[in-house]
């Protein structure tokens, strides 16, 4: 196998979910995201309104989608993949009080 092979599928390993490590100071939401996809190796577009949000630290070793929950959770959003390496951050769903949990519309 070449090395291209090697380390093509390397790549394909971490975006399949294998832990790596995170390291991210807390600060503004945008910038916080776009650190995480580039530690991580992943694009994310952002679908929602996050101005003015700060995201909490993150570090440690967690697959991206846990790394992406924890960023997420406390600004009331989450992170769906949309394709290889590639995810929707939007807002979470939300439960009402009575009927069906519904999409918060961005």
């Amino acid at each position: 196998m070449s090395v291209a092979a090697w380390l093509a599928a390397g790549l394909l390993t971490l975006q399949a979910g294998a832990p790596q490590s995170f390291d991210l100071r807390a600060g503004p939401a945008v910038p916080s995201i776009n650190r995480l996809a580039s530690q991580a190796g992943v694009d994310v577009v952002i679908a929602t309104d996050l101005s003015g949000r700060r995201t909490p630290n993150l570090r440690g070793r967690m697959t991206t989608e846990a790394a992406l929950d924890r960023l997420l959770r406390p600004l009331g959003a989450r992170a769906v993949r949309i394709g290889d390496g590639v995810y929707r951050i939007g807002g979470a769903p939300r439960r009402t009080a009575r009927g069906p949990v519904r999409e918060r519309e961005d």
